[in-house]
């Protein structure tokens, strides 16, 4: 099973984009506990197979909140990399 840290309650510390990736892991968590089989792959490695006896409904609602939480999670990490680049070019004209 892949690491990550669970988080029970959020943290004002805690960047978005990693309570967005948790997010994502409980829903395939979920789905693990309904009868799926274990997710050994990252969260960009696509959506697991629908679980034997789950309703075809519940699996693609599961899926479009995971396409919500990862256009989400994209944006995050974005605005995170352009603000960590601007204050590495501050720090290089000092």
């Amino acid at each position: 099973m892949p690491v990550y840290v669970a988080t029970f309650g959020y943290s004002q510390y805690e960047h978005p984009a990693i309570r967005v990736s948790d997010m994502r892991w409980r829903i395939r968590e979920r789905l693990r506990e309904r009868g799926g089989e274990e997710w050994p792959f990252g969260l960009d490695d696509g959506f697991p197979p629908k679980p034997k006896g789950m309703h075809w409904n519940t699996w693609k609602r599961l899926k479009a909140r995971d396409e919500y939480l990862e256009s989400l999670w994209r944006i995050g990490v974005e605005g995170f990399l352009e603000r960590a680049a601007s204050r590495s070019t501050r720090r290089r004209r000092d």
